[in-house]
């Protein structure tokens, strides 16, 4: 699965999608989201870039900040959808650093995560390809006799019109 800041991004393909629903529901995409939240938590440039971008906010200057409680505060500045889209870019933008730069510890857990998953979508085909009624709810009730039957079957009818094209 190819990904670019820009929102660019290769199709997903099944299986990516089979592994991005295994992620979510092990509790692997919330570990790496708390990650995220403590990395953004942890770059001081980026709170005080976002504190000076909220600072200078026509809708924080024009509203009467004082006795406002937190939540007021910030209804108020989602009213303001440029500057929410100044600090979402911002933010993207960091967390795509960290989860594409190869010495990040967030990309390599990231690159495990998805490698895993991926591995186990794979064995899981691999498994269901292999197994002798192969999943197929019209197959799952035939015997292995009536598999090697038709089997026969098939293979009598390819010899007899391979025969019946030399006649012919």
């Amino acid at each position: 699965m190819a990904l670019a800041p820009s929102g660019a991004q290769a199709p997903l393909q099944p299986d990516d999608i089979v592994a991005l629903e295994k992620i979510k529901a092990d509790g692997t995409y919330d570990e790496l989201k708390k990650k995220m939240v403590a990395l953004l938590k942890e770059d001081k440039d980026l709170l005080r870039a976002a504190e000076q971008e909220v600072q200078q906010s026509p809708a924080f200057r024009d509203a009467a900040t004082a006795g406002k409680t937190n939540a007021q505060l910030q209804a108020i500045l989602r009213q303001d959808r440029d500057l929410e889209r100044a600090l979402l870019e911002r933010v993207i933008t960091k967390l795509w650093h960290h989860g594409t730069a190869p010495s990040s510890e967030l990309a390599r857990d990231i690159d495990r995560a998805v490698h895993a998953k991926l591995c186990v979508v794979h064995e899981e085909r691999a498994h269901k390809l292999h197994s002798p009624v192969h999943h197929d709810p019209l197959l799952a009730r035939a015997t292995w006799a009536d598999l090697l039957i038709s089997g026969a079957a098939w293979k009598g009818l390819g010899e007899g019109l391979a025969r019946a094209s030399f006649v012919a």
